[in-house]
């Protein structure tokens, strides 16, 4: 069938947070999540971030745990919200006056998992890291690192995952004289898995689960409405290319879902990088193409790759970052920043004051809840920092 001609395109694609969330470990009040192991660090933290805690976690304003089935169930939209919505947005769009006079053309882009987003840490990323700090490093044996048959795990949607926000605070550990038994703590305790913190494989079906239920409502929508609304699979090419199943090389480097390691997000393991921004571009350049028998000048990934400060060049899982300050939580993912992208022996300094860093950046965070705010006015500390 021929394309019918248009003259307006206009690109769909839902942020979906609640899933994303779901797979940080963060997002909801009351409580609101965050996946630090406050237990383990307490005694490092300032005093008026320990005051606070505790108050915000009496309250019920405040969790350490957002791995659990409940906890990511009370952050995800259910399908049939998430239909309804939908339906809502798109009656809306197609309301819209266009300079299209009606020969525009609505792409609807479908959503991949954020389960599989370089954010998470499985035993390998693990191990890889902190082994440059303690050679002898192992995950717990209650962490899940091999598939049924007993091999080292491979699929990128399979096996425990903890977040960077976690992995940080080990590293952290790690580099300040915590034993490997104390950072250990964080993902076992008496023989048995913590949970909380540790995202579970089940749990990771069930926000794949519901990003699958919210994929079939954007297709079913898409397929309604045709000729004039097309979808573009943009989830399903996202999965395949950096879960490996379809990997994609450029030039002698192979794109995937590790942190760093993976070439494909940014510091926060959570926002394509500069090639992983190119990547989606192409993909949904080639998709508008085909849909009227044209072919769109692409991005040169291979040019893209070769300035992207999110590459690791040097192959020791460390990349150089920009040359720009963060603020909040990224702040201290750049501490990470390689130091020397040429060099492998190069490793990042974990800052004396890293600590203080981290009791500012929770303090930060726990200022955010107006209630925790009001208590720390009425304890005298400085809100306006």
């Amino acid at each position: 069938e021929q394309a019918q001609p248009w003259d307006v395109g206009v690109l769909f694609w839902l942020g979906n947070n609640d899933s994303s969330l779901a797979a940080l470990g963060a997002g909801g009040k009351n409580p609101g999540y965050l996946s630090i192991p406050y237990g383990a660090i307490r005694s490092r933290l300032s005093l008026e971030v320990r005051l606070l805690v505790d108050f915000a976690v009496l309250t019920g304003e405040l969790s350490f745990a957002p791995y659990t089935a409940a906890a990511i169930d009370r952050n995800l939209t259910s399908a049939e919200d998430f239909r309804g919505q939908l339906s809502h947005l798109l009656r809306r769009v197609a309301g819209e006056k266009t300079p299209g006079n009606g020969r525009e053309r609505l792409f609807l882009m479908s959503l991949p998992y954020y389960s599989a987003v370089g954010y998470l840490f499985d035993s390998e990323d693990l191990e890889f890291y902190l082994r440059k700090l303690d050679a002898a490093y192992q995950v717990p044996p209650t962490f899940a690192r091999v598939a049924p048959a007993g091999e080292p795990i491979t699929d990128p949607l399979a096996g425990d995952r903890v977040s960077l926000l976690t992995f940080a605070m080990m590293y952290a550990m790690l580099s300040t004289g915590f034993s490997v038994d104390d950072v250990n703590a964080i993902l076992e305790q008496g023989g048995q898995q913590m949970d909380g913190l540790v995202m579970s494989e089940a749990e990771q079906q069930q926000i794949m689960g519901r990003i699958d239920e919210f994929n079939a409502s954007i297709a079913a929508a898409a397929g309604a409405a045709e000729p004039r609304v097309r979808l573009i699979d943009t989830g399903a090419y996202l999965n395949a290319r950096l879960s490996g199943e379809d990997p994609l090389v450029i030039g002698d480097r192979t794109l995937g879902r590790k942190w760093v390691r993976g070439n494909a997000f940014s510091l926060d393991g959570v926002h394509p990088g500069y090639t992983g921004q190119a990547l989606i571009a192409n993909y949904v350049l080639e998709q508008m193409g085909s849909a009227v028998g044209l072919s769109p000048p692409l991005e040169d990934l291979e040019a893209v790759l070769a300035t992207d400060p999110y590459v690791d060049n040097d192959g020791d899982g460390w990349a150089p970052g920009p040359a720009t300050s963060a603020t909040g939580v990224t702040e201290l993912m750049f501490l990470f920043g390689d130091p020397d992208d040429g060099d492998p022996a190069a490793e990042p300094i974990v800052p004396t004051n890293v600590w203080d860093m981290i009791s500012d950046l929770i303090l930060d965070e726990l200022l955010a809840i107006d209630s925790v705010r009001a208590e720390a006015v009425r304890l005298g500390i400085d809100v306006n920092r």
